[in-house]
C-alpha cells in the first residue's frame, strides 16, 4: 500500500495492538454458541469493544486511503508504473462505470491486512522453526536452492519457485503439524447424517482438519517432519483427499491461496540463502492457542546467523 506500518520496529503501535485484539474477538464469537446470537453478543463488553476497534481501524486505512489519492490526483509521484501496488489498483479501478467507495477499497484492504498477514506471517514461522530444530532438512532445501542455480539477487519467477520439489514439501509438512487454521467453520447446505446424529441445512459445524493432519491412518509417523513424504506420488493419491486441507475446500477455501504459496517461498528462499536457521534457547517447546490462527503464546526464539 505504499505505507510502512513498521510492526516489527514498533509491534506495540495502536494499529497492530488493535487489529490483534480484532482477531482475539472474532475467534472468540465464533467459538462460543451463546455468542452466536446477536442479541446476546450486543450485550457484551467484547462487543463494544470491537465497535471501538472497527472504528480505530477503518479511520487508520482511511486516512491512508486518502493521503495516496490526494497524492495521485496532485501528481507528486507518478502513477503509471507498470508495477501498481494494491491500493493503487483500487483507486484506479472501477466497478459500473464508477470509481470505487472508500469503503469498497477499504474492505478489499482490510482483507489483505487481516487474510494476507496473519497467515503467511505465521506460517513463515512455523517453516523457520521446523527448519531449526531439523538441521539436517534445512541444509538439503539450501542444496537445493544453489543448485537450481538460484541465489539471494536472483529474480525470481513463477517457474523457478515451482522447480523445488523439497521446498514443495518443507511447506506442506509445515502446514500439515502446523495448520495456521486447524480448525475451520462450514454451513451445511443440506440435510448431513453422520452415523445416527441428522445435522440439519444451515447449521455451522467446525471441521477440524489439524486432527487428521497428525493421525497415523493417514500419515505414517505423523509427528516426525519429514518434507520427503510428499514425494510418495502412490500413497498420496491413495489418501483421501480432504484429510489435508490447509487452505480449506469447497465454495469458501482460501481465494489467496496460489499468492500466499508464492509468497512463502520467496521469503524461505531468500532467507535460507542469508541465513542459518537455529534456536536461541534449548529445550523450547510451543505453547499453542487458537485465537482466530494457530500462534504459539511463548513466542519462537529463533537466532539467524549470516552464511558466509
Amino acid at each position: 500500500m505504499r505505507v510502512k506500518l513498521n510492526s516489527q520496529m514498533e509491534p506495540h503501535s495502536k494499529f497492530v495492538e488493535a487489529t490483534t485484539r480484532m482477531l482475539y474477538i472474532i475467534h472468540r464469537r465464533l467459538m462460543s454458541p451463546i455468542y452466536s446470537k446477536e442479541f446476546i453478543w450486543k450485550m457484551t463488553s467484547l462487543y463494544k469493544e470491537q465497535l471501538n476497534l472497527v472504528k480505530f481501524i477503518n479511520e487508520f486505512i482511511n486516512s491512508i486511503i486518502e493521503k495516496r489519492r490526494n497524492e495521485l490526483i496532485s501528481n507528486t509521484e507518478k502513477s503509471h508504473s507498470k508495477r501498481l501496488c494494491l491500493l493503487d489498483i483500487l483507486l484506479h479501478s472501477e466497478m459500473d462505470g464508477k470509481p470505487l467507495t472508500n469503503e469498497d477499497i477499504r474492505g478489499e484492504v482490510n482483507t489483505f491486512m487481516f487474510a494476507g498477514h496473519e497467515t503467511s506471517g505465521g506460517t513463515l514461522s512455523f517453516v523457520m522453526y521446523l527448519l531449526a530444530i531439523n538441521p539436517e532438512a534445512q541444509n538439503q532445501l539450501l542444496d537445493e536452492i544453489i543448485n537450481a542455480n538460484i541465489s539471494f539477487d536472483t529474480p525470481l519467477n513463477t517457474r523457478k519457485l515451482n522447480s523445488l520439489p523439497f521446498l514443495d514439501g518443507v511447506i506442506k509438512e509445515s502446514l500439515r503439524i502446523f495448520p495456521i487454521f486447524p480448525l475451520v467453520p462450514k454451513k451445511c447446505i443440506e440435510d448431513v447424517k453422520i452415523g445416527d446424529v441428522i445435522l440439519p441445512a444451515e447449521t455451522f459445524i467446525g471441521i477440524t482438519y489439524g486432527i487428521n493432519h497428525v493421525d497415523e491412518k493417514y500419515f505414517k509417523n505423523p509427528n516426525i517432519f519429514d518434507p520427503t513424504r510428499w514425494f510418495d506420488e502412490i500413497s498420496n493419491k491413495d489418501r483421501n483427499p480432504y484429510v489435508y486441507q490447509p487452505f480449506s475446500v469447497g465454495l469458501r477455501n482460501c481465494i489467496g491461496q496460489k499468492f500466499a504459496l508464492m509468497e512463502l517461498k520467496t521469503a524461505i528462499i531468500k532467507m535460507i540463502l542469508k541465513f542459518n536457521v537455529i534456536m536461541d534457547v534449548s529445550g523450547y517447546n510451543p505453547n499453542l492457542i487458537v485465537a482466530f490462527s494457530m500462534k504459539p503464546t511463548n513466542g519462537i526464539p529463533l537466532k539467524f546467523i549470516p552464511r558466509n
